[in-house]
């Protein structure tokens, strides 16, 4: 939140948290997979009702 709300990069997160640079990108990484994993789109099913 801190990084698209406040305007805040990775070490002022990780001041804030008390997280490293690194590990605050990494979970922010983690974070957005798993957010465009969820709002995918469902594949198509092949042949449909019969």
């Amino acid at each position: 939140m801190l990084l698209y709300l406040e305007g805040e990069d990775g070490a002022a997160i990780g001041e804030v948290t008390g997280l490293s640079p690194g590990a605050v990108t990494t979970k922010i990484h983690r974070a957005k997979a798993v957010l465009a994993r969820h709002f995918q789109p469902a594949p198509a099913q092949k042949g449909g009702p019969k």
